[in-house]
């Protein structure tokens, strides 16, 4: 029995000696004539992915580029936002709460930048607290969320200033969306 384990035991050792010579490993190659060739390089990581820029960056692109040629001036800040200045000789008449058509025009397209970009907000300063009530709700009349437009009285009363933010992911979509629902709900 002990010869039998032996024998089995050297049998298994020569037909493992008579397999298959393993496989080359992935980073060499063999030729048909079998020579070495250099080493493959090795495979290298993905470049992490660029850090996605702001949302608003491309709003600023796109308010620039509708006022250029236009005395509205727009700038970025440290903390992101994008910033615009209408002078105030196009924003009020004097002694009027009223906003004059071109501040309208620029609530409207600032209007659309909030609709694009559902986390972003904006704040409206002027020197009188009238007349940044008047520019707020021109933009609630126009669809843009109550709750995503803040009136600020004080400034140098150069202008009606206009500063895009961003605020924390998911402001006041349920808000928005409410009267939409409202309408749903009716059929």
């Amino acid at each position: 029995m002990r010869s039998l384990l032996i024998s089995a035991l050297v049998l298994s050792m020569v037909a493992g000696c008579a397999s298959r010579a393993p496989a080359p490993s992935p980073s060499t190659t063999t030729r048909p004539d079998s020579r070495a060739e250099a080493p493959l390089p090795a495979a290298s990581a993905p470049a992490p992915a660029a850090p996605r820029p702001s949302p608003l960056v491309s709003e600023q692109r796109w308010l620039t580029q509708l006022f250029e040629g236009t005395p509205v001036v727009i700038s970025s800040d440290a903390e992101g936002g994008v910033n615009l200045l209408v002078p105030m000789v196009h924003a009020f008449d004097t002694a009027s709460a009223q906003p004059k058509p071109a501040l309208k025009a620029v609530l409207d397209k600032v209007g659309q930048s909030l609709k694009r970009q559902p986390t972003s907000r904006l704040t409206i300063g002027t020197a009188s607290a009238d007349r940044a009530q008047a520019a707020r709700a021109h933009l609630v009349s126009r669809g843009v969320g109550a709750h995503r437009v803040a009136a600020q009285a004080g400034g140098s009363g150069d202008g009606v200033a206009l500063r895009l933010s961003l605020a924390p992911a998911g402001i006041g979509r349920l808000e928005d969306s409410a009267p939409a629902m409202q309408q749903k709900s009716a059929h």
